[in-house]
């Protein structure tokens, strides 16, 4: 009886093993925790401060100075109070009158930070500066929209040298401001650079970390420790030019190790494939033979020698530094190549089903799927949301009690808890086997409801008057409002960059995450506009904050479940991707067919596998 079950069990198991799905080989086979890792976290924690100075650069460079005194023929006059001298402008325009009276009065100030207020003679004027800081975010719309084309066309490693080398040359040259106008223009293009920056190297870090660290590295080294870096170097340097020149030097730094950093493998194998599509072109005076079987021969010969140079950057990431190649890299690399091959083949039998080859559309096949369409405006208004509530407080930070650099550093610290919190709820969610706590959704919808009340509270403090109180308690109360928003934000963040990554199908999921992106740099330059409504009460921005904050709940709660009546997993447009594989092709591609079946009858000639022997 015992020897007929546990030969029952044995049955149970193979058949287990046997029905399990064989794993498929895939470049990340080749990726190791190894020096040239070691080297890509030192290249990222650069990078990552880098943008940091550069994201944060106005909330120091253009804190807003603080009348402490006036002074009217040695007394301060009896129509300027304690409470008038907490607007600016409204002080000057006083002081401006009371001088046209033949009286001699002086304006004393105080400043958090040296300013570009007191340099470009802005003292009274602090509205030019946050205007000047609307039109730089602009910057991020514009290089978040053009990075895409520089990378698919140069690759990686060059744009982001060249993006790394025109940063450098705008930094050095706004130093050289004499206006706030010459200045605005210096940091439009600062601002340009450092969106495409962000951009091209979260792509080149990522897709080059092993698989199992590929998300714990980035959750760990995240903008928070930029935001560290940058608040230790602002507080160092002091004043906006200083400042301006210690960003200069920290862009040396990167832009140094990028000449050692080498091309995605993956993404030069993939130009193979595109080059072996191409079709030939009348006017192209490169092809040896306008005789279409020569021509054919002249694009494989180059496909070709595009996966030799994949092959050979792969062992340079493999033997980097000296390090011992691995035993079984030639084994990995040629079954790795097989199967992207043989992948190709199945999405070229897929898109021809379709008849909508990429090669022969002129509109995305993003725009012609109604759910991504959808999918794409309700993310795209959430990361703007979450954009504008960010930097709204990261650019109040001056206003804010406290020192501007402790004030950042906390933010940092309070992020990082709000990592671990949604750590430990994917952990949860995971053990717990319902559709209802499946882990991307439920992380979404419960940081934005904490961000929500975070505003509201800050919002019935502003109004309630005790935030002007001058009380220490409620001086402590908004700062830990004010960090509380920026971390959760900060988390939320990571969960919309994972939806974006993992819903979007293969050949569309770079447009689309672009979409997203440029809707997110548009929300940095909303979020620093809204310091011009404080003129109208200081109640405004916190107002819009928590409107936008409720209408993106309300949109991604609908649009997920349903707020009138439950929608099925068909009707979802934000549908659960956690444990998910990513979707290989559009949806309307291959006619309903798995993109498993078209693998199985995708075939390689001899050529092709041979071309994979040589060494």
């Amino acid at each position: 009886m015992a020897d007929d079950i546990k030969a029952d069990k044995m049955v149970e198991g193979i058949e287990k093993v046997t029905i399990e799905p064989k794993r498929k080989a895939a470049f990340d086979d080749l990726l190791k925790l190894g020096r040239y890792t070691k080297f890509l976290i030192l290249l990222f924690y650069l990078l990552l401060t880098v943008q940091s100075l550069q994201l944060l650069f106005m909330s120091f460079g253009g804190a807003a100075p603080k009348v402490v005194d006036v002074k009217c023929d040695g007394a301060r006059p009896t129509q300027i109070t304690e409470e008038s001298m907490k607007n600016v402008k409204q002080t000057c325009e006083a002081v401006e009158a009371l001088r046209k009276q033949g009286k001699n009065c002086t304006i004393t100030t105080k400043y958090k930070y040296g300013s570009v207020h007191r340099d470009f003679g802005l003292e009274c004027n602090p509205n030019a500066v946050t205007y000047s800081s609307t039109y730089q975010n602009a910057g991020l719309v514009i290089g978040t929209a053009i990075s895409g084309f520089f990378v698919n066309k140069y690759g990686r490693k060059y744009a982001l040298i060249g993006d790394l080398t025109l940063l450098l040359a705008c930094l050095l040259l706004s130093s050289f401001s004499t206006d706030i106008v010459m200045f605005t223009i210096t940091r439009f293009f600062v601002m340009m650079c450092t969106a495409g920056s962000h951009n091209i190297c979260h792509l080149f870090i990522i897709e080059n970390m092993p698989p199992k660290w590929r998300s714990i590295i980035p959750t760990y080294l995240s903008y928070p420790v930029g935001f560290v870096s940058m608040a230790i170097i602002g507080h160092l340097c002091g004043d906006w030019k200083t400042l301006t020149y210690a960003s200069a030097a920290v862009t040396v730094l990167p832009l140094i190790l990028m000449m050692f950093a080498i091309e995605t493998p993956s993404a030069i194998f993939s130009q193979a494939g595109m080059i072996e599509g191409q079709k030939k072109k009348p006017t192209d005076v490169k092809l040896e033979s306008q005789e279409p079987d020569a021509t054919e021969a002249l694009l494989k010969k180059k496909a070709k020698a595009c996966r030799k140079r994949a092959r050979e950057a792969a062992l340079k990431c493999d033997t980097f530094l000296f390090s011992k190649k691995s035993s079984d890299f030639d084994e990995k690399w040629k079954a790795a190549a097989t199967q992207q091959r043989l992948n190709e083949i199945a999405s070229k039998m897929a898109a021809g089903d379709a008849e909508q080859a990429a090669s022969n559309s002129r509109i995305s096949p993003l725009f012609k799927d109604r759910r991504l369409v959808c999918f794409t405006l309700v993310l795209s208004f959430g990361i703007a949301t979450l954009s504008t509530t960010t930097y709204g407080v990261l650019m109040a930070l001056s206003d804010i009690p406290g020192e501007i650099w402790v004030n950042i550093i906390w933010s940092a610290i309070v992020s990082y808890m709000c990592n671990w919190i949604a750590i430990g709820a994917e952990l949860i969610c995971g053990k717990i086997n319902h559709p209802l706590w499946a882990g991307r959704r439920q992380i979404h919808i419960g940081f934005a409801l904490l961000t929500l009340s975070f505003i509201i509270s800050l919002l019935v403090v502003d109004i309630s008057g005790y935030a002007a109180s001058g009380s220490m308690f409620w001086k402590w109360v908004v700062r830990i409002l004010a960090w509380s928003i920026i971390g959760t934000c900060t988390e939320l963040y990571i969960v919309f960059h994972v939806q974006c990554s993992e819903t979007y199908p293969t050949p569309v999921r770079a447009l689309g995450c672009t979409i997203v992106q440029t809707s997110s740099r548009l929300g940095n330059s909303i979020g620093a506009a809204l310091r011009l409504l404080k003129g109208y009460g200081s109640f405004l921005p916190y107002t819009i904050m928590a409107a936008l904050f409720s209408s993106e709940l309300a949109l991604y709660l609908n649009y997920s479940y349903g707020l009138c009546g439950r929608k099925t997993e068909e009707q979802q447009v934000i549908r659960e991707t956690k444990g998910k594989p990513k979707p290989e092709f559009m949806a309307s591609e291959g006619k309903g067919k798995n993109f498993d079946e078209y693998l199985e009858k995708a075939k390689l000639s001899d050529e092709d596998l041979a071309e994979f022997d040589e060494i």
